[in-house]
């Protein structure tokens, strides 16, 4: 009884329930850069295509780690591409960029989506440009904020 047990409990833990992949998926990354789609999901792989800002991808529903396959953008087929420069809601984009103002203090500026700590704003009302705005995170002038913590700098 006790190796039924384990071997149920074994079953469970290498195969950990799937988190549901989205079908669709859009590159978020500073303006005049792009996101490199890698053969296979790892950093060291080789380059399969280059995305862009706010490019749409459609993925396959796979996913490896932080990496996520997306379907054919070139002719050797579809690659990988990290889940750190991907917004799975459309994002707003800012052509040229819009003036925001942080709405909270000690707010941080990241290198990527979750990446490490790029700039630190101690207080709120600091002034940013933004040129992806998307559910959760926006690309600004000054790293990858979460987008709850800014507000449009209003047009008068």
């Amino acid at each position: 009884m006790k190796r039924i047990i384990a071997l149920i409990l074994s079953f469970f833990f290498a195969f950990p329930a799937l988190a549901e992949v989205p079908e669709d998926a859009w590159v978020m990354c500073q303006p005049d850069s792009e996101v490199v789609v890698r053969v296979h999901p790892n950093r060291h792989s080789e380059e399969a295509a280059r995305v862009f800002p706010g490019d749409h991808l459609t993925l396959t529903g796979k996913k490896q780690g932080r990496w996520y396959e997306v379907y054919h953008l070139c002719e050797n087929g579809g690659g990988w591409v990290r889940g750190d420069f991907l917004s799975f809601s459309e994002p707003e984009v800012f052509e040229g960029g819009k003036e925001f103002v942080t709405t909270k203090g000690k707010l941080v500026a990241r290198f990527s989506i979750k990446g490490r700590v790029r700039k630190k704003f101690k207080k709120a009302g600091a002034t940013v440009k933004v040129f992806l705005m998307a559910d959760e995170w926006s690309v600004t002038n000054q790293g990858y904020i979460m987008s709850k913590y800014l507000e449009a700098v209003s047009e008068e």
